[in-house]
């Protein structure tokens, strides 16, 4: 699932010249999010960021990405999203609203499909290791780490009837809820219930659920479970 994640993203920023020429939950305390390397690539995608964006359609403000300079904008959604860290205040827009529109781009002009799709995860970790003594730099450096960590992948598919009635709101709307609600059904999760061999379809059941629930006559959504890591003390469970 990351992989096919990953090519997607790597083919939209490949495929710049053939579409111009037609014509990207850690509560943890986070850094300075926009390094001064990254400030002029900042500033270029978020002048996308207009004060009505979330009220255009979806076929105007993908029209809007393309009838600019998109190998420059591709360029600097790049050198962002490299950089980006969760406690942004403009994340939501860069990773979602803007990574779901590339995508869109990305299967309209290239796959010739009109299905479109998101990646995205869940995540849970507990039980913190205490460092021995003398490696508390270490373990501050690199973060904390934990006995017992669960990954999960998901791939979210969706259709659009009509992208010139959906509006960027209601489609980010429906792609943020299951993803905020996915991350809200695993961390409810016991340890044991994550290893009950039965995780991959409690996942299933829920994306299922989420996705019936926000799927409208303006956007149809479904989930397919992907990649899936446990590491409990040591032993590792990958499927």
């Amino acid at each position: 699932m990351r992989k096919k994640s990953l090519s997607i993203i790597l083919a939209t920023l490949l495929i710049v010249s053939a579409l111009t020429g037609c014509a990207g939950q850690d509560n943890s305390p986070q850094q300075n999010s926009k390094p001064e390397t990254t400030s002029a690539a900042y500033a270029k995608i978020l002048t996308y960021k207009t004060e009505n964006y979330s009220q255009q359609s979806v076929a105007e403000f993908n029209k809007a990405l393309l009838n600019g300079d998109y190998s420059e904008f591709s360029e600097a959604y790049g050198t962002v999203i490299t950089n980006i860290l969760p406690n942004d205040e403009n994340y939501d827009f860069i990773m979602l609203t803007l990574s779901a529109s590339i995508g869109e781009i990305y299967y309209e002009h290239v796959e010739k499909s009109d299905k479109f799709g998101l990646y995205s995860s869940v995540k849970k970790q507990t039980q913190p290791v205490k460092p021995l003594p003398g490696e508390e730099y270490i373990f501050f450096k690199g973060g904390p780490i934990y006995d017992f960590s669960f990954f999960g992948d998901y791939w979210i598919e969706y259709t659009v009837p009509d992208p010139s009635i959906l509006t960027i709101e209601e489609r980010d709307n429906a792609l943020r809820t299951i993803c905020t609600e996915m991350q809200k059904y695993v961390d409810k999760l016991s340890e044991a219930e994550i290893m009950s061999g039965n995780i991959r379809m409690l996942l299933k059941d829920k994306a299922i659920e989420l996705a019936n629930n926000v799927s409208s006559d303006n956007i149809e959504l479904s989930c397919e479970i992907g990649d899936i890591e446990i590491y409990n003390k040591g032993t590792a469970i990958i499927e």
